[in-house]
């Protein structure tokens, strides 16, 4: 059986002149979810994508009282959380309370009549949205949507000074 030839793989690095404008995207696109896109020109989408994570994020939080993202008390969760940036550190910080200590309870298999009845579905709607706005921010973090920018602006500049 004949060996078959790998594909040759190029590769793809961002510009250096643009290494300070990728970084700021990057961390853009964590803190603020459609940043990155919106700083690449895709301004419509950026928008869309933002509307979308957020919405599903802060549905989350309302649903669940405000009690979906919490640190202390599900980090696990808090881990895929944090991918939406500001708005989960801003949960956090505001309606995230210290864990109890651990003590006796009178019932340990009674349900906490505290807990609002929607918690579990707020905590997975902002895991959702955390995870979401990573898969954004490694979009974003491909030099191949950078490239391809370039090559639509380049277009766009070709097509203006050309009129047909």
């Amino acid at each position: 059986m004949p060996k078959r030839k790998k594909p040759k793989i190029e590769s793809v690095k961002i510009p250096p002149g643009k290494r300070k404008e990728y970084m700021i995207a990057l961390v853009a696109s964590w803190a603020v979810p459609g940043a990155g896109h919106w700083q690449l020109g895709y301004r419509m989408r950026g928008l869309v994508l933002a509307l979308t994570v957020l919405g599903i994020f802060w549905f989350g939080q309302v649903s669940a009282d405000y009690r979906a993202v919490n640190r202390s008390i599900h980090p696990i969760f808090y881990c895929a959380q944090v991918g939406t940036g500001f708005s989960a550190v801003l949960s956090n910080g505001l309606w995230g309370v210290p864990a109890p200590s651990a003590g006796p309870r009178d019932l340990p298999s009674r349900v906490d009549d505290t807990l609002p009845p929607y918690l579990s579905t707020g905590i997975l709607y902002t895991s959702i949205a955390g995870l979401l706005n990573m898969l954004l921010v490694l979009h974003v973090a491909d030099p191949r949507t950078w490239m391809l920018r370039a090559a639509e602006d380049r277009d766009q500049r070709e097509r203006q000074s050309n009129p047909a």
